[in-house]
């Protein structure tokens, strides 16, 4: 059989074999040996777009990079054990998770966890190293020892649920253990042990453990493979006796994999034949997961193998390449998991977690090589083209990269004295390479042929007209070389002027116009004239902004326009003097910014850029990013290239993008919402109770009634919003901060509620039904006895009291409107703090806002956005109880009041995080505030009932607007959001401390990707 071309350690499978192994010759096995011992030291040629494609989850939150065990509960949240214990990942934040009993920190971590199951029922398993078995049951909330008496036990390794719902597990040593609960509390137990009599087990450590298609155990021991029969274990397989097999996965057909320390993969069918495939060059099998019917993944000591399920035939081995996007970030694997939904988990040491979405086929990375001496080590690309021999160029900061079709290995190309920006290709084969003030014609070897000169400075794009002449757009003017002529003339205008400012896009029509999209407008060279003339359009249907920075004439000869700010136009009519347009973007909401600048179309019509899609047959614009795999750093306007296969190239920062559109779904991947938690008042209760429940009763007289909310199935939820509404409070839906994890309601009116989720208009919704019990004054025999009382006091007393109950009811309708009005403001205020709350900021930014927008420029115009975090208060109230935190909490408004005025905004945002809106402010001054609070808080200390305590804050701000230059560009959220990444990068350098950011003098369209990210035109202030 042919060997992998991708990895040097590729074998073929051995043959099949019934009721034995196949006799191998000794002779077979030496060289077998000797192969394998030989790839130990080769590694794999590393192509970029054959890379798993995995994305980094949580990089800055898994203690020292390290994921021993993993496991999928039946809500969808993913179970991790870490360095530092056991954690659920909600979409967006690890939470840990710590035993329900304990009075020190200490006691209730679970330490080191080396194997996590979980069950049918909801339950999670989880195998300690020295506290033997520990089990989460959702029903209660709780997380205990299942014998918290035991002493030092045996590291468990292995977990397995058999169909009776009893739980195997096994370690290092002391054999295997079966155990049945019922009501929480054993009810059944069993030990078996390698005592040397026939039929019991083999060795005494249990490493891994699946049950087969029959239900039968299987056991994967230090030495060897057996299967429970009865109360037998009876050996499986003789290749792999005396070998530690310490990885089992069950196949959706029925068939079991096993793996061994040694590095041996063995599979077995329902009839018990056997494959075995010897070690390889990746080392020992440490997990095995089948991410869809027939891919067997192999996770090693040396990285990921893919494999043939059936077969087990090699088709790619996966190495640790960190600098390289969707690469593996480290070589040592521990698990792998299959959620069924396409995202595969994959965890080690040194690897973290990491996660592959194979819905995402339709988006791939080719990043930078590993080696930075490659030509493609620098993976910035500025232009892209293929030849008429298929090849790629690309034009990188460092020099030009040559890679075949399929974006692999690079070679360098023709060594060039500048930077190259923009490229065209002859129909003799040429190549024209631009750059500043600088154009070179290369033959197809990449030999420099000639350079040409002129003074247009930068080069933006490059056009070899179909007549045989090539165009060229700068920084300054369009310049055409004719053919055969021996240099550049600079295309003038109508009026005999030269044609001077930036030139961004360049297109020819079917009747072999040339239209030129420039920073004022739109132009057209008609076919055999000499000088440009704008395009004109009639009012209402001209282009809605001015910077033209894409043009594409579509297979039907349409002309799309790309603008800096409005976005995208198709133009509905030329008659020879005026265009008229259609503003797409405006009309389906996404004005504000470019759609992309580099225009293409797919095979079905659809308009494409590295940014945003739109289908004309549906009229849908739909924005593309991160989440669908569009992860190449800033993305270079002018570097795109439409390959002849239909694949669409686009350049970045960070690499090559490549779109296959055929294998574009066309719907974003939404994410699956989840209740992770809830609380009352501070109370804890049960999610799963709650949901199981008609409705979850909340007491009279609470405060607060807080939701957790995981966003869980998505790359990026920490982007992504979601939409809510309180049936009972809320008339309509509302949308979520992105990523915002908890919804709450303060201070409820008795009544039912519920609570609806969705991740989008149309998705499935997620209801949680409440019901807030109303005080005894407020129950309705409460009212009627009252309303029976009033009237019989009225008719009794009607002659002698008329004056006297008009008096009164005078007083009490004065009550109820003075109640009705402290209700309204009880609403917006935060009971704890007398603070403003989130609702109140709600009602009132969007007025403030457009205030600040109508006086961008004016002193003291801006609105300032102050978060602040008290640092290290959940260790506050763990060594000084709650009372104490409260405390805390209550004198936070006075310290507030000391620095900040009465007109603005103050807001308690949630826990110890407060939010202070400084109205009619000038960020100039955000920095001597901001050092002001800081100073304020840490000066005195706070008098608490465990004494005066020190307490420190760490401040984020940021001023709206962010840009100036274009006020509307981003949002009171875009604002809110870079204050709290400012505010994060404070507690980072060591809290204490401040950080804003006070302005962003950048390009609409670079915007958003400033706004947490550091680069040119940020104005960020630190301190102290």
């Amino acid at each position: 059989m042919k060997r992998d071309p991708g990895c040097p350690c590729a074998r073929p499978p051995q043959a099949w074999s019934a009721g034995g192994a196949l006799a191998i010759p000794l002779l077979r096995r030496l060289v077998a040996l000797l192969l394998a011992l030989a790839g130990l030291g080769l590694s794999p040629p590393v192509r970029a777009l054959n890379s798993p494609g995995l994305d980094p989850i949580m990089a800055d939150q898994i203690p020292r990079d390290v994921v021993a065990a993993m496991a999928l509960d039946g809500g969808g949240m993913l179970w991790l054990a870490t360095g530092d214990g056991v954690a659920r990942f909600d979409g967006l934040h690890l939470q840990p998770m710590e035993l329900s009993e304990g009075t020190r920190p200490a006691k209730r971590n679970l330490g080191w966890v080396r194997a996590l199951l979980a069950g049918r029922d909801g339950r999670v398993w989880m195998g300690t190293e020295t506290r033997g078995l520990a089990v989460y049951d959702p029903h209660q909330e709780r997380l205990h020892l299942l014998e918290p008496d035991a002493g030092g036990q045996p590291t468990l390794l292995a977990l397995a649920e058999d169909r009776e719902g009893a739980i195997w597990s096994g370690g290092q040593y002391g054999g295997l253990r079966r155990v049945r609960l019922q009501d929480g509390r054993i009810v059944a137990a069993g030990q078996w042990h390698a005592d040397g009599r026939p039929g019991s087990l083999p060795d005494e450590r249990v490493l891994a453990l699946a049950l087969d298609e029959a239900g039968r155990l299987v056991v994967g021991t230090g030495a060897g493979l057996v299967r429970r029969e009865g109360e037998r274990f009876e050996e499986l397989a003789p290749e792999l006796a005396g070998r530690r097999v310490q990885a089992l996965y069950r196949l959706r057909s029925g068939a079991l994999w096993a793996g061994t320390a040694e590095g041996d993969l063995l599979r077995l069918d329902a009839q018990d034949r056997r494959l075995h495939l010897p070690p390889s060059a990746a080392g020992a099998v440490t997990a095995l997961t089948e991410p869809v019917a027939g891919e067997l993944w192999v996770g090693r000591e040396r990285g990921i193998e893919q494999r043939d399920a059936d077969s087990g035939a090699l088709r790619q081995w996966w190495r640790a390449t960190p600098l390289q996007p969707g690469g593996l970030r480290g070589d040592v694997i521990t698990e792998l998991l299959s959620d069924g939904q396409g995202v595969t988990w994959v965890a080690g040491l040194g690897v973290g977690l990491q996660r592959h979405d194979r819905r995402n086929v339709a988006f791939r990375v080719r990043g930078p090589d590993p080696d930075p001496g490659s030509p493609l080590g620098n993976a910035s690309v500025r232009a892209l083209l293929q030849d008429r021999d298929g090849r790629i160029w690309a034009a990188t900061e460092t020099g030009i990269a040559v890679l075949d079709e399929d974006l692999g290995t690079a070679h360098a190309g023709p060594r060039l004295p500048a930077r190259v920006e923009a490229m065209a290709a002859g129909p003799d084969g040429r190549i024209w390479l631009a750059g500043l003030n600088v154009l070179h014609e290369v033959d197809a070897g990449g030999r420099l042929l000639r350079t040409l000169r002129h003074d247009g400075g930068n080069a933006q794009r490059l056009l070899y007209s179909r007549d045989g002449r090539l165009w060229l757009a700068t920084s300054d003017g369009l310049w055409l070389l004719e053919r055969g002529a021996r240099a550049l003339r600079r295309v003038g205008r109508e009026d005999g002027q030269p044609l001077r400012g930036e030139i961004h896009a360049l297109a020819v029509a079917p009747d072999g116009a040339l239209w030129v999209g420039s920073s004022y407008g739109l132009l057209r060279l008609p076919l055999g004239r000499q000088a440009l003339a704008r395009v004109e359009s009639p009012p209402g249907q001209r282009l809605g902004h001015s910077v033209v920075i894409g043009l594409l004439f579509d297979r039907a000869g349409r002309l799309w326009v790309d603008t800096g700010v409005s976005g995208l136009h198709r133009m509905t009519a030329w008659d020879g003097r005026q265009a008229r347009f259609d503003r797409i973007g405006e009309r389906l909401g996404a004005a504000g910014r470019p759609f992309g600048a580099n225009l293409l179309e797919d095979g079905q019509g659809r308009i494409w850029s590295q940014m945003q899609v739109y289908d004309p047959a549906t009229d849908r614009l739909r924005a593309i990013g991160y989440a669908d795999g569009v992860r190449i750093g800033m993305p270079w306007f002018f570097a795109y290239t439409a390959l002849r296969d239909g694949r669409m190239l686009f350049g970045g920062t960070q690499g090559i993008l490549q779109v296959k559109p055929d294998a574009w779904a066309g719907e974003p991947i939404r994410p699956r919402l989840r209740i992770s938690g809830i609380d009352v008042d501070g109370r804890a209760v049960a999610v799963a109770a709650a949901a199981a429940g008609p409705a979850l009763e909340v007491p009279a007289r609470t405060q607060r009634v807080s939701i957790q909310v995981a966003l869980l199935g998505v790359a990026d939820a920490g982007r992504l919003r979601y939409q809510y509404r309180l049936d009972g409070l809320d008339t309509q839906w509302q949308a979520s901060l992105p990523g915002q994890r908890q919804l709450s309601l303060l201070q409820p009116a008795p009544g039912a509620y519920t609570l609806r989720l969705r991740a989008a208009p149309q998705a499935p919704e997620l209801q949680l039904a409440l019901r807030v019990l109303p005080a005894w004054w407020q129950t309705r025999w409460a009212w009627a006895g009252a309303v029976a009382l009033l009237a019989a006091a009225f008719f009794g007393l009607v002659r002698w009291r008329t004056h006297q109950l008009l008096h009164r009811q005078r007083e009490l309708e004065a009550r109820v409107q003075e109640r009705t009005q402290a209700l309204q403001d009880s609403s917006l205020t935060d009971p704890l703090t007398g603070l403003r709350n989130r609702r109140y900021l709600q009602e009132r930014v969007e007025g403030d806002c457009a205030a600040a927008r109508q006086r961008v420029g004016q002193p003291a115009a801006d609105l300032v956005f102050f978060l602040i975090d008290l640092d290290h208060f959940k260790q506050l109230n763990d060594a000084h109880g709650h009372a104490a935190g409260d405390a805390v909490l209550q004198q936070i408004r006075s310290r507030l009041q000391a620095v900040f005025r009465a007109s603005d905004a103050m807001l308690r945002w949630g826990g110890e995080e407060f939010l202070v809106v400084a109205r009619d402010s000038d960020r100039s001054q955000a920095p001597e505030i901001a050092e002001r609070l800081r100073a304020c808080m840490a000066a005195q200390p706070f008098q608490t009932p465990a004494g005066n305590l020190h307490v420190t804050c760490s401040v984020g701000y940021a001023a709206y607007p962010l840009a100036p230059a274009w006020p509307q560009a981003l949002s009171w959220e875009d604002t809110l959001a870079a204050a709290d990444a400012a505010l994060y990068a404070a507690k980072e350098a060591g809290r204490n401390r401040w950080q804003g950011l006070e302005q962003i003098d950048a390009p609409a369209d670079q915007l958003h990707a400033l706004l947490t990210a550091d680069g040119p035109g940020r104005v960020v202030r630190r301190g102290p």
